[in-house]
């Protein structure tokens, strides 16, 4: 009967860990694909450290994510403007820590996702800023995949 019960008690004390440190909460929504949750908390971690690099770099993942479930082929402006969003916060994340390779990546991927919203002539010269990003990423990390 007490087991039922401390259960219900973590449980219901999962939602004031993530309140108390988002950061930690953003990243268990991660690992476990919630997307929504881990945008909202990531989100909060950021208004409260603007400057971490974790909570940018993470926040651009969940956004390019929360992009790729609408294809690619089809016209979607709230998906281009999630990849926007996430090129902006892996671009801060790279600032607060150029030599993380997780920043370097993130930033690669979602300069790649914004550049598919954009003409044929800003792919191609988008294309460099991408290669510098993802070989930046595996200087720092050869392991980085």
């Amino acid at each position: 009967m007490l087991r039922p019960a401390l259960i219900a008690l973590l449980v219901s004390a999962a939602p004031l860990a993530a309140q108390a440190d988002p950061l930690a909460g953003g990243i268990a929504a991660m690992e476990r694909w919630d997307l929504a949750a881990a945008r909202t908390l990531l989100t909060e971690a950021v208004r409260r450290d603007p400057g971490s690099y974790e909570a940018n770099w993470r926040l651009a993942h969940v956004l390019v994510d929360l992009g790729k479930v609408v294809p690619d082929s089809l016209p979607d402006a709230a998906r281009d403007s999630l990849y926007a969003l996430a090129e902006s916060y892996a671009r801060r994340g790279v600032a607060a820590n150029p030599d993380g390779a997780d920043g370097h990546f993130v930033l690669a991927n979602a300069i790649g996702r914004v550049a598919l919203t954009k003409s044929k002539r800003e792919r191609v010269e988008g294309a460099v800023e991408i290669r510098n990003e993802a070989l930046k990423a595996l200087g720092l990390d050869p392991t980085h995949a």
